[in-house]
């Protein structure tokens, strides 16, 4: 299957889309939290992380609507974490390795990252996969509510 995607910053414009992407059921299941956000509530933070310096917003989109999502947050002054969540209907095909391999180095270079961090429940396996892929490696592990996750880590190469 050819896909037909392109990256860009997320924009305000995207609001509704990331909304429903973030009131996924699936994302839901394997999210820190993992409680459904109001539509006026989501408005109000996606505007505060696309004001922020220390956030850096990517969508993927396919045909003229956002399919995916990596949101990456500075968590020190030379690391970043990330999140990302696909659309259902996109899921399994590429999109998250293709949003990731592009997204990781521009929001790197925008946050002043080296390292990229991210934790990932461990019955999570479709974004493992994923990650393993792209060369994140496991830095630790804990549990949240009895449930296992993984801290995963990529080092950047300097552009």
């Amino acid at each position: 299957m050819q896909l037909d995607l392109h990256v860009r910053k997320a924009a305000l414009e995207d609001a509704d889309a990331l909304w429903a992407l973030e009131n996924d059921p699936d994302r839901l299941r394997f999210s820190f939290p993992s409680t459904t956000v109001g539509r006026d509530d989501h408005r109000r933070r996606l505007a505060r992380q696309l004001a922020s310096p220390d956030s850096s917003l990517w969508v993927c989109v396919s045909r003229g609507a956002v399919v995916a999502r990596a949101g990456y947050a500075k968590v020190r002054s030379d690391a970043a974490m990330l999140e990302f969540v696909v659309a259902p209907g996109s899921r399994r095909s590429g999109v998250a390795t293709w949003l990731l391999e592009r997204s990781t180095p521009l929001a790197a270079a925008e946050l002043g990252a080296a390292t990229v961090f991210v934790t990932v429940f461990a019955d999570n396996v479709p974004s493992l996969a994923t990650l393993a892929k792209l060369g994140f490696n496991r830095e630790g592990d804990g549990a949240k509510d009895g449930r296992p996750f993984l801290l995963l880590s990529k080092k950047l190469s300097p552009a």
